[in-house]
């Protein structure tokens, strides 16, 4: 379902009180070391939560709408659950200035596989002489996520996810785990 359809339907409906939209559309890269194998995914999530103000409370539930189904009976089965699920009563804060993400190293989401590349060479060339790599992995995913709320918020930020795992054997036998992670 196009975002803009989904943002539509969320305002027209007077069930609903306050809305969240996430759009986040991700890529991810991974590499065997020691076989070099290689897979990439990409995918797009897309999650609204709908609020409902009673006199009792507050209530939400989420749903994913998909492509091939309209959001309106999503929605309506959302605002059931909702209503099923009061608590205290409470409003989102109104939009404020986007924060501010900093990214890592941008140049990894205009090339992630450079980016693959670099790591890869810099664990390689960290190893001592002395020893072996029995295996490891390197996981990238680079992340974009959109976000619209009731209340005017709009804004969009990207984010990357870089994990290195390792096995190495020292000539005595040995195996040293290696574990590196960087999330920004």
């Amino acid at each position: 379902m196009a975002m803009d359809k989904l943002l539509a339907s969320l305002r027209r409906s007077p069930a609903v009180d306050e809305f969240i939209v996430n759009d986040q559309r991700w890529q991810h890269r991974f590499r065997n070391l020691v076989s070099h194998e290689e897979r990439e995914r990409m995918g797009r999530e897309t999650t609204a939560t709908v609020f409902v103000d009673r006199k009792r409370g507050r209530g939400h539930s989420s749903f994913s709408p998909s492509r091939q189904q309209p959001a309106e009976p999503l929605l309506r089965d959302s605002v059931q659950r909702a209503l099923g699920a009061l608590g205290p009563p409470w409003r989102l804060p109104p939009p404020a200035a986007p924060a501010r993400v900093q990214v890592h190293d941008p140049s990894w989401l205009s090339n992630p596989n450079q980016a693959l590349d670099m790591v890869v060479e810099e664990l390689v060339a960290a190893l001592p002489s002395d020893m072996r790599l029995l295996e490891g992995s390197v996981h990238f995913e680079s992340r974009t996520t959109h976000v619209n709320l009731s209340n005017g918020f709009d804004n969009q930020y990207p984010s990357n996810d870089l994990q290195e795992r390792a096995k190495q054997n020292a000539s005595g036998g040995a195996r040293d785990p290696l574990n590196f992670h960087v999330r920004s």
